[in-house]
């Protein structure tokens, strides 16, 4: 039972984690390279807000859109251009402690691992 408890408490505090600040990474991109991010959020009446923007100008609209925190995971849509196209990139994340991994995903099926650290405040 004590097990039980401990387990829960540990989901828990994953739930609830504090992912309020600026994180840094990046992510390959098609016909471009590497591309650095950085990921700025804070929480609003509960619910994390925040903006994304890249090193080589592809988001377009860098305010995130369709948060959701759920079971450890934070996903979020976004805009970004190629140039030619404007178009929406899902992205999702795994929350680690101070990182945060997973991947960017388009409806054309492009996608792209995304891999981003906490900066120290």
């Amino acid at each position: 039972l004590c097990g039980v408890v401990l387990l829960g408490a540990g989901l828990l505090a994953v739930s609830q984690a504090d992912l309020t600040g600026t994180w840094v990474g990046s992510t390959p991109v098609p016909n471009v390279g590497e591309d650095k991010l950085t990921l700025v959020l804070k929480r609003d009446a509960g619910v994390y807000v925040g903006t994304l923007s890249d090193a080589a100008g592809m988001v377009v609209a860098p305010a995130i859109r369709n948060v959701k925190f759920e079971e450890g995971v934070l996903a979020f849509d976004i805009t970004v251009s190629n140039g030619t196209d404007t178009f929406p990139v899902h992205v999702s994340l795994k929350v680690d402690g101070d990182k945060m991994t997973g991947s960017w995903s388009t409806e054309h099926g492009d996608l792209g691992e995304v891999s981003l650290v906490r900066q120290p405040q």
